[in-house]
């Protein structure tokens, strides 16, 4: 299908699954494609009943990705996450949300020099502390004891 320049303002509309009733998702649309060795694969895409869009495998039905309606919030399912140059930037598994996830990441900024930057928790855990005075604005410390505090250089 194709539509003229100028013909329309909406190209093309899909309805929902059932013609009455309530929380029901639209018609699928459906991608079909061959993987690397010749399988079949397919993506499913529909739109929610809460106003958003979802992404789902086709062969497994699990949710791929989300755009919920409403509130505009950006979903992917348990172990699911964020890539950017192939490399994990935030990922979820269960109880445990990772920012920073991809090792080959040297470097990890969790701010601009204009904004602050809140960490909250219960308790924050750094798996290495540091042993020397950084360049930043606050240097943090451990000693021989394991207590973390602050000063104004590190022993």
């Amino acid at each position: 299908m194709q539509s003229n320049a100028g013909a329309t303002n909406i190209f093309a509309g899909i309805g929902p699954k059932e013609p009455s009733g309530t929380s029901i998702k639209s018609q699928d649309i459906y991608f079909a494609y061959k993987t690397s060795t010749g399988t079949d694969g397919s993506v499913i895409m529909t739109g929610s009943e809460a106003g958003g869009i979802e992404i789902f495998s086709g062969n497994s039905l699990s949710r791929a990705v989300s755009i919920l309606g409403g509130s505009g919030r950006f979903s992917v399912q348990d172990t699911g996450g964020f890539t950017i140059n192939e490399r994990i930037v935030m990922q979820g598994i269960g109880t445990n949300f990772g920012v920073g996830a991809a090792t080959e990441f040297t470097t990890q900024t969790y701010s601009n020099a204009s904004a602050t930057t809140t960490i909250l928790g219960a308790s924050i855990q750094m798996n290495t502390l540091p042993t020397s005075a950084g360049g930043g604005g606050l240097t943090v410390c451990i000693d021989a004891a394991g207590i973390l505090y602050k000063k104004a250089t590190c022993p």
